[in-house]
């Protein structure tokens, strides 16, 4: 999925899009293997034109029982 957006516009505002077009909440956002600030903007966190956000769906558990 590609999305154009500013680069001095908050990245929360790119999440909330992506979570409501996939109909789930629970990811997990990362730039380079770090996860990423979501008030920040794209300028802030370093990205450039063609950069690729991962969005990774974030799941609780694995432990095993006792």
């Amino acid at each position: 999925m590609y999305f154009r957006m500013r680069r001095n516009t908050p990245l929360q505002e790119l999440i909330d899009v992506y979570c409501k077009k996939n109909d789930v909440y629970h990811f997990r956002f990362l730039f380079d293997g770090h996860g990423i600030n979501p008030k920040l903007t794209a300028l802030q966190s370093g990205m450039k034109d063609g950069d690729e956000i991962s969005a990774m769906l974030h799941v609780d558990g694995g432990g095993r029982r006792g």
